[in-house]
Formats: C-alpha cells, sequence, structure tokens
C-alpha cells in the first residue's frame, strides 16, 4: 500500500499533522527549502530530508516520472481531456507501486 504524500501547496496552505508512514517528494522539499525564511529553516529541511532518505521514504521521481508527467500535461493544455492523463498515470502508478515499501 503506498504511503501519503502531501503537495508543497498543501503544506504550505494547512500545515498538516504528517500521518505515520508519510512520504516526501525530493521536489517538495526543493520548494520548501527555497522558499525558507532562514537559514534554521534550511538546515531543519535538510535534517527531514536525510531522515526521509534513510527512512526509504524519500519520492524521487526518474527521468520517466518527469517524461510522463509532461506528456499528461501537454494532454491536458491541449484539451484532450483526463483520458490520456489517467492513463499515464495508472502506468505511472502501476511501475512505482512494485517499487514501494508496503506500510503498516
Amino acid at each position: 500500500m503506498a504511503g501519503v504524500c502531501y503537495d508543497t501547496s498543501v503544506l504550505i496552505s494547512y500545515r498538516p499533522a504528517l500521518p505515520v508512514g508519510h512520504r516526501i517528494s525530493v521536489v517538495v522539499l526543493m520548494e520548501m527549502t527555497a522558499g525558507a525564511r532562514d537559514a534554521e529553516s534550511v538546515k531543519n529541511w535538510e535534517r527531514t530530508r536525510k531522515l526521509y532518505e534513510s527512512d526509504g521514504r524519500l519520492l524521487v521521481p526518474t527521468s520517466e516520472d518527469w517524461w510522463l508527467a509532461g506528456k499528461v500535461l501537454n494532454s491536458l493544455q491541449r484539451g484532450r481531456g483526463h483520458r490520456d492523463g489517467r492513463v499515464a498515470f495508472r502506468q505511472c502508478r502501476r511501475q512505482r507501486s512494485s517499487a514501494l515499501p508496503e506500510t503498516s
């Protein structure tokens, strides 16, 4: 079963309590570090990165992940609707699910 992974906008807007097994994307960490208010916040995000990386909960997109995301966004931008998006995301989820460890 895949864990929960919040987008940067959710972390900024709602500051949710992070559930057990929460995963974080390196993209979200990059965005949060870029927007950090001070050096201490940057250090906190660095500690977070190291923790999630050592626990195997840091999600790092592959070149294939980025390519599929670009294709989905392009399809949506050109008005081709959600059909292509669902297919690409379903394919991506299927590929990644075997790489993600089970959470309790």
